[in-house]
């Protein structure tokens, strides 16, 4: 038996696990619970917020106008305020097994809106420094779930190490004003070159956990189009308000 295989053991015998949603015994979120998620239905353009995309493309007028954005698009899974609760546990509680639901809902939502098979799934990435106090990145966790469940009997390749975080910045949680968080992204992100001809030509699928202002993944799609892929899509988990 593995070492986490006996933690998991001796964690689940002093502390059993309760659903989130309906209280049933060994479940962070049961089945039933987690179909009971509903997705959002109606998806926008990432950048003004206002008009209606049914695949989360850059509306014809953000795209005139901002024409420099280097992602083609935005999914987001759920509403922020149905599923808060699981992604405060999954981040700040260190819970890495809530990938599982969490995962489930991108996926449900890339099958839903018939998506493009990703050539490639690029995860965020964090700095070095929260992975060692958080022990995983949630955005690999999420990555490597949509790798190995949207389309049968194919697990789509994950680069985990194609962007690196090179700068260590305060959480975006953290920060109230949005032109704090744009600057506070700005420049945090490299382009790892090694891996700049696996990527060229490659429709991408860059997938984080909350969006808010856009700034992780736009600064993030920004080193990622140096490699020339064909496209860059994002899938997200929920986009949170600055309010």
């Amino acid at each position: 038996m593995t070492q986490h295989g006996f933690r998991k053991i001796i964690l689940d015998t002093l502390f059993p696990l309760f659903c989130l949603g309906c209280g049933k015994e060994g479940f962070w979120v049961c089945e039933r619970c987690s179909s009971k998620i509903r997705l959002k239905k109606i998806q926008i353009c990432p950048i003004c917020e206002r008009e209606e995309e049914p695949l989360g493309s850059i509306c014809r007028k953000c795209r005139e106008k901002y024409p420099d954005t280097a992602f083609n698009s935005l999914i987001v899974a759920s509403e922020y305020d149905r599923i808060a609760k699981i992604v405060h546990l999954f981040k700040y509680k260190f819970i890495p097994e809530l990938a599982s639901p969490l995962g489930s809902m991108l996926v449900k939502s890339f099958i839903e809106k018939n998506l493009p098979l990703p050539d490639l799934i690029v995860p965020v990435p964090i700095h070095r420094k929260r992975l060692r106090w958080r022990g995983f990145n949630q955005s690999e966790l999420l990555g490597k779930f949509l790798s190995e469940n949207i389309a049968p009997g194919i697990t789509v390749p994950v680069l985990n190490e194609c962007v690196i975080r090179k700068r260590y910045a305060s959480a975006q949680m953290k920060i109230g004003s949005y032109q704090e968080r744009i600057n506070n992204m700005k420049d945090s992100f490299m382009l790892n070159r090694k891996y700049q001809d696996v990527i060229r030509m490659k429709r991408i699928l860059l997938v984080d956990d909350v969006v808010t202002t856009g700034a992780t993944i736009a600064e993030c799609a920004k080193e990622i189009r140096k490699a020339e892929p064909k496209e860059i899509h994002v899938m997200a988990i929920a986009r949170q308000g600055m309010g």
